[in-house]
Protein backbone atom coordinates (compact mmCIF):
# COMPACT_ATOMS: atom_id res chain seq x y z
CA UNK A 1 0.00 0.00 0.00
CA UNK A 2 2.63 2.43 1.07
CA UNK A 3 4.53 1.53 -1.71
CA UNK A 4 1.66 2.47 -4.55
CA UNK A 5 1.66 5.83 -2.67
CA UNK A 6 5.20 6.43 -2.97
CA UNK A 7 5.05 5.63 -7.15
CA UNK A 8 1.91 7.87 -7.51
CA UNK A 9 3.31 10.72 -5.40
CA UNK A 10 6.94 10.08 -7.69
CA UNK A 11 4.47 9.86 -10.87
CA UNK A 12 2.84 13.02 -9.30
CA UNK A 13 5.94 15.16 -9.05
CA UNK A 14 7.53 14.40 -12.28
CA UNK A 15 4.09 15.70 -13.91
CA UNK A 16 3.96 18.97 -11.91
CA UNK A 17 0.34 17.76 -10.42
CA UNK A 18 0.79 19.59 -7.03
CA UNK A 19 -2.56 18.60 -5.65
CA UNK A 20 -2.09 15.39 -5.80
CA UNK A 21 0.54 15.32 -4.27
CA UNK A 22 -0.30 17.23 -1.74
CA UNK A 23 -3.07 14.64 -1.53
CA UNK A 24 -0.68 11.47 -1.41
CA UNK A 25 1.62 13.06 1.57
CA UNK A 26 -1.55 12.91 3.45
CA UNK A 27 -2.56 9.62 2.45
CA UNK A 28 0.84 8.82 3.69
CA UNK A 29 1.09 10.55 7.15
CA UNK A 30 -2.68 9.55 8.04
CA UNK A 31 -2.39 5.67 6.89
CA UNK A 32 -2.51 3.14 9.68
CA UNK A 33 -0.88 0.30 6.40
CA UNK A 34 2.19 3.10 6.44
CA UNK A 35 2.83 3.23 10.24
CA UNK A 36 2.58 -0.15 10.65
CA UNK A 37 5.12 -0.71 7.98
CA UNK A 38 7.52 1.77 9.67
CA UNK A 39 7.31 -0.36 12.94
CA UNK A 40 7.66 -3.30 11.30
CA UNK A 41 11.37 -1.48 9.41
CA UNK A 42 12.16 0.33 12.67
CA UNK A 43 11.86 -2.61 15.08
CA UNK A 44 12.76 -6.19 12.93
CA UNK A 45 14.22 -5.07 9.59
CA UNK A 46 17.02 -2.71 10.68
CA UNK A 47 20.37 -3.81 7.89
CA UNK A 48 22.73 -0.87 9.32
CA UNK A 49 23.12 -1.53 12.30
CA UNK A 50 23.87 -4.54 13.88
CA UNK A 51 20.79 -4.83 16.10
CA UNK A 52 17.19 -3.72 15.02
CA UNK A 53 15.50 -1.79 17.73
CA UNK A 54 14.12 2.05 18.93
CA UNK A 55 16.08 3.93 21.46
CA UNK A 56 17.67 0.81 22.74
CA UNK A 57 14.77 -1.17 23.56
CA UNK A 58 14.69 -4.39 20.99
CA UNK A 59 11.08 -5.56 19.92
CA UNK A 60 10.61 -8.96 18.98
CA UNK A 61 7.40 -9.54 19.66
CA UNK A 62 4.61 -8.86 17.24
CA UNK A 63 2.32 -8.26 20.33
CA UNK A 64 5.27 -5.66 21.39
CA UNK A 65 5.00 -3.95 18.11
CA UNK A 66 0.69 -3.84 18.04
CA UNK A 67 1.92 -1.90 21.56
CA UNK A 68 3.54 0.56 19.84
CA UNK A 69 0.94 1.06 17.20
CA UNK A 70 -1.51 1.75 19.99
Amino acid sequence: MCLSYNNGLYRAETEYNYRLVRNLQRLLVHSNACLLLGIKRVTSINKCKRTAGLDNYRILTNTGRMQLFF
